[in-house]
């Protein structure tokens, strides 16, 4: 995701990658999209007003699909695999110019599959993780409910503002996603 937006000082349009790569993102300030860090159009801006498109790809299948899977690392299965010709094909309508995926196995092979298609790299940003379960990672609902089913039906009852034991609260989630 680029920002091609025009400079209003030097009217000049230049691009410039929306997500900040890490040693970048201590800026101190948030900026308008029309604005520059000491007046260099050449720096990053930390707006998303000029991107035209922002394209949310979720992951292929993997053996754990029904399993509260979060930070869980598994692969691709085989039908996984498959379906990522049709992810590919479903993308052909989309100019896509750069990609950012998260740090686990599944979202890497997706984003590899993408990129293998488009000719491009891909960005690993492991800010991007899905949220983290904690204790309820890789069971099933069913699973979690036999377990423990007064706690199951509270965070059914108050998600999202709930927490699965010992995991990520959609709060933190939400901040480590735009902190990215």
């Amino acid at each position: 995701v680029l920002d091609s937006g025009s400079c209003i000082a030097c009217d000049h349009g230049i691009e410039r990658p929306v997500l900040f790569p890490p040693h970048r993102r201590g800026h101190g300030r948030l900026l308008w999209s029309y604005e520059s860090t000491h007046g260099n159009c050449g720096v990053f801006l930390r707006g998303l007003e000029p991107v035209k498109h922002l394209v949310l790809i979720r992951h292929a299948e993997t053996d754990m699909a029904g399993r509260f899977c979060g930070h869980s690392d598994p692969e691709l299965n085989e039908r996984g695999q498959q379906q990522l010709a049709g992810v590919v094909d479903r993308l052909s309508e989309y100019a896509i110019r750069r990609i950012y995926t998260s740090d686990l196995r599944r979202a890497r092979q997706t984003a590899e599959a993408i990129a293998s298609h488009y000719g491009i790299g891909f960005e690993v940003r492991p800010g991007l993780r899905e949220i983290h379960f904690g204790q309820w990672e890789g069971l099933s609902w069913s699973e979690i409910e036999a377990c423990n089913p007064i706690l199951a039906k509270i965070w059914a009852e108050r998600y999202p503002n709930s927490t699965a034991p010992g995991g990520e609260s959609l709060q933190q989630f939400e901040r480590r996603v735009l902190a990215e």
